[in-house]
């Protein structure tokens, strides 16, 4: 090959390389171009949706909480000697709910009883050991 033959042969390289690297034309891309102010209006649709529903969860969690503190009012009142105590076992960390009696400061009634509470934690802690047990 001589000195010529190769610079033609370098260029016509070249030229194959160069049409394959080209962007792509027109026909190639999406037929439709995209609407900037209409997807703007979409996502602002979609935020104040989201906002609705959030308020909306808000004030169902305002009201199952005034709620909840008005029925616990009633259970007390309805009770004259009795009360309900609440609180949150340390092994599950499920609320628990105990009827006692004013005066005598004696349980009446446990929901769920601290028993079977205590039972399902020592369950977990036998599942936990013998999971992390070495073999």
């Amino acid at each position: 090959m001589k000195i010529g033959e190769v610079s033609s042969a370098i260029s016509n390289y070249q030229g194959q390389g160069s049409s394959a690297k080209t962007a792509p034309t027109q026909e190639t891309r999406s037929s439709s171009p995209v609407d900037f102010s209409t997807v703007a209006k979409e996502i602002r649709a979609s935020e104040t949706e989201d906002k609705k529903v959030i308020q909306s969860e808000d004030e169902e969690v305002h009201q199952a909480t005034s709620s909840l503190k008005e029925a616990i009012s009633k259970i007390n009142s309805a009770q004259g000697n009795a009360e309900a105590v609440f609180g949150i076992h340390e092994g599950t960390n499920r609320v628990m709910i105990k009827m006692v009696d004013k005066e005598t400061k004696k349980v009446i009634k446990e929901f769920p009883a601290e028993e079977t509470l205590d039972l399902i934690a020592k369950a977990w802690e036998l599942a936990g050991i013998m999971v992390d047990e070495k073999r």
